[in-house]
């Protein structure tokens, strides 16, 4: 994922709490996790902004127990951190 996006938290593995994105399940060579994730339909979804999510995950043991809170769109997950609409498209 970093190399394919930049990204540098490792934490985008927690949007398949959500059901947005899900790995890879062919291991390497060496028997460990892929790494490799892939966006969902549900994804895709949300990053069109067709639909919301609740706005957290209760987790135990990295699974998902269930998600509650508010609603949220991509642009309440975001925050004021990133403009949506220059981020769709391709200006950022």
């Amino acid at each position: 994922m970093p190399s394919a996006i930049g990204a540098r938290s490792r934490e985008e593995g927690k949007l398949a709490y959500w059901g947005l994105v899900e790995e890879s399940l062919t291991p390497r060579d060496d028997g460990g996790r892929a790494g490799w994730w892939r966006v969902t339909t549900k994804g895709q979804l949300f990053v069109s902004g067709q639909i919301t999510v609740p706005s957290h995950a209760r987790v135990y043991n990295g699974n998902a127990l269930n998600l509650i809170g508010t609603a949220v769109s991509i642009k309440d997950a975001l925050g004021s951190k990133f403009n949506y609409n220059e981020l769709m498209a391709g200006k950022i």
